[in-house]
């Protein structure tokens, strides 16, 4: 568009100029698109892994819960857990939670049944007499404040728990997310212990 001064020369509207010369995309504006677009993306995976790590923290308490009620539920009768490895115990019964059942066979065709967290996790579970342990391997400390913080403030009536020992220390019971806190660590193992 051009605008017309009486009796002058034609002159260019300066807008309609601008525009003219817009008509493709510059380097930095590409590099502005993309830079927008990573950090677009990475917040993306960054929530994407908040999720997944919730769930995976959701799915270790439950882990814990379904081995407790096996444990409970395959010694209802008896009055002693024993002293010995439970898992074998819970394997011959087909009471091991399927989301945590890990089998391996070696050279010899030997198969080993072991429980894993959906962090990797190993668990183990032992009985000791009237009680038994619930020992989750080398949890990360988000992973151990988490899972024990499902137990701070309840006495051993309300939640059937006899103690946590959190890397070989015993917390005083009822045990405070403070008290948890603090005493969870990277690389620590966790041991629950029931009645």
């Amino acid at each position: 568009m051009t605008t017309t001064i009486s009796g002058a020369f034609p002159v260019a509207n300066p807008v309609s100029r601008f525009l003219q010369r817009r008509r493709g995309v510059s380097l930095v504006d590409f590099l502005l698109y993309l830079t927008l677009a990573a950090v677009v993306m990475a917040g993306a995976v960054l929530a994407y892994n908040n999720v997944d790590n919730r769930q995976k923290r959701l799915q270790t308490s439950l882990l814990v819960n379904e081995v407790f009620a096996a444990v409970s539920d395959l010694h209802r009768n008896g009055a002693s857990y024993g002293s010995e490895d439970l898992i074998e115990t819970l394997e011959d019964a087909k009471m091991i939670p399927s989301k945590g059942r890990r089998s391996a066979t070696d050279a010899d065709d030997n198969t080993t049944i072991s429980i894993v967290t959906p962090f990797g996790d190993n668990v183990a579970i032992e009985g000791d007499g009237n009680t038994f342990d619930v020992t989750i391997e080398a949890m990360s400390e988000a992973n151990c404040i988490d899972l024990v913080s499902n137990y701070a403030d309840q006495d051993s009536e309300e939640s059937s728990l006899a103690g946590i020992t959190i890397g070989g220390s015993a917390l005083t019971m009822p045990a405070t997310i403070s008290d948890i806190s603090a005493a969870c660590d990277d690389d620590e193992d966790v041991a629950l212990t029931f009645r």
